[in-house]
């Protein structure tokens, strides 16, 4: 029997649409009228608990449900993109009793009702592209169906009063309420696509790849906001990301107090630095990051998808351009650098901007290259490519040139370029790749001062740099100058 696909809008009075269609399948498929009937009250009541509790009010948004026959099985596929909930609460209300339920206040009753009527049921977070629920039927009874986390408060006076915010590490069991925080902030707009998991959030502070704090109410022990060190292999530095606050607790110091506990541990354990990529969409988070002393040293292109921040006016369709900003705990001054004279001054300029001394060694003439030099390169979900030139060789500028035309023919959006700012042939080479359609960015820092010019080329993009928000002069000065040296715009630039 070949499967059929339906799609309503998340709207209470489009129900009895799938609950009919469920039904007229499972007969189709040779199911009796009983068993028929126990479908269609299992898609009611899944249905029900999405649409009532898995979308922020006034939220527009569709609902599949997908039914096939396979194996001498029904199969029923639920599929939206609704606030994430967590695969291990929904294990946990299988293991309870019924006479549980009822004296816990009803916790689980519709999950019971449905592993009733079902074999089997698996639920699936996919990422940014939402939630599966899928429903087997052969002919006895199994279970599930979210209960759906808490309603979102919708009455912001509610929580203007005063409020006092605890920091912390996020503990375990709460890696479903970070997922759900994610959802009311950014909807599934958010670059860092594991947080929309609660099992990944987990996994990924268990083996160290994140380190998510948390800003507790202290009046009600809500999280109302979070943040994340990630480590970063190219600088040794921690990365702070993955940064957000209930958009009704915003303006109220969380996201201050969260950073200021975050950067103080840091210090603590000494070490290097600490960085985050700030998005210009908005100036908001380029202020935190400079009141504990982040500045800017580069300009991300196209980094990522559009962000979309609940409350915040934003424009349509353009992809994100972060500004890569940092504050190095450690003051030894950095260098030689091998600067290509015509970017030497706003390099200069970015190292008095982080309060880090640098040296600049002179042009060192003609070099002597090995036959071959060493490359890497790397492709990551956001549609961009990145080429690191370790050591030069004769070979390097057309193997980068082959890399470049290979990623543009895979349409990739963006390829950056890292140049090693220690090593001579930058300050010749760098000219040879701009021809290419390379064009500056900024300094990009690496493990032990092993810093990097990092160059950008956008594949068949034009950016709005008017539309770049900034939180400082200099900030504005570096966009300024990147919009200087892209080859589209420059020619027009004034």
């Amino acid at each position: 029997m070949e499967p059929l696909a339906l799609t309503i809008a998340n709207e209470l009075s489009a129900i009895p649409v799938l609950r009919a269609a469920a039904g007229a399948y499972a007969v189709t498929a040779g199911c009796d009228n009983g068993v028929a009937r126990q479908m269609e009250l299992v898609v009611e009541e899944i249905v029900t608990n999405i649409i009532q509790y898995e979308y922020s009010p006034g939220q527009r948004e569709s609902i599949e449900l997908t039914l096939a026959t396979s194996g001498g099985q029904l199969e029923l596929i639920i599929r939206f993109r609704g606030i994430p909930f967590d695969i291990d609460y929904l294990r946990q209300c299988e293991r309870i009793s019924l006479d549980e339920m009822v004296t816990g206040g009803g916790r689980g009753i519709g999950l019971h009702l449905i592993r009733q009527l079902c074999d089997e049921v698996r639920y699936l977070n996919r990422g940014k592209d939402g939630q599966e629920i899928r429903i087997v039927r052969a002919l006895p009874s199994d279970e599930v169906a979210s209960p759906g986390p808490e309603p979102v408060p919708q009455d912001a006076a509610q929580v203007r009063k005063p409020l006092t915010i605890t920091v912390r590490r996020m503990l375990p069991a709460e890696a479903a309420a970070v997922s759900r925080l994610a959802y009311f902030t950014y909807g599934y707009s958010y670059l860092y696509e594991h947080i929309y998991d609660p099992g990944e959030v987990r996994r990924r502070n268990e083996d160290g790849r994140l380190m998510s704090y948390v800003a507790v109410n202290g009046e009600n022990g809500e999280i109302v906001g979070h943040s994340a060190l990630i480590p970063d292999r190219l600088s040794d530095m921690l990365e702070l990301a993955v940064s957000f606050v209930h958009p009704i607790y915003r303006r109220r110091g969380c996201q201050n107090t969260l950073v200021t506990h975050m950067v103080d541990e840091m210090r603590v354990r000494k070490g290097e630095g600490i960085y985050a990529m700030m998005v210009t969409s908005h100036p908001y988070s380029q202020k935190t990051g400079i009141m504990h002393g982040m500045r800017e040293a580069a300009l991300f292109l196209s980094r990522g998808q559009p962000l979309l921040m609940r409350g915040i006016k934003e424009t349509e369709a353009a992809r994100e351009s972060p500004l890569y900003m940092v504050r190095l705990f450690d003051r030894t001054p950095r260098g030689p650098y091998h600067s290509p004279s015509s970017h030497r001054e706003i390099l200069e300029k970015i190292c008095r901007n982080l309060e880090v001394p640098a040296l600049f060694a002179d042009d060192p003439g003609e070099i002597i290259l090995p036959e071959c030099g060493q490359l890497d390169h790397e492709s990551d979900p956001y549609q961009c490519g990145h080429i690191f030139i370790r050591g030069y060789g004769d070979d390097s500028v057309e193997r980068v040139r082959r890399t470049l035309r290979s990623w543009c023919l895979d349409r990739l959006e963006t390829i950056y370029l890292y140049l090693p700012l220690l090593q001579p042939a930058t300050a010749g080479l760098c000219a040879r790749f701009e021809d290419m359609g390379f064009f500056f960015g900024g300094l990009r820092h690496g493990c032990a001062g092993n810093d990097w010019l990092m160059l950008q080329y956008l594949n068949n993009q034009r950016c709005d740099y008017g539309q770049l928000k900034t939180a400082t002069p200099f900030g504005r000065e570096l966009i300024d100058y990147v919009r200087a040296n892209d080859p589209v715009t420059s020619l027009t630039f004034s």
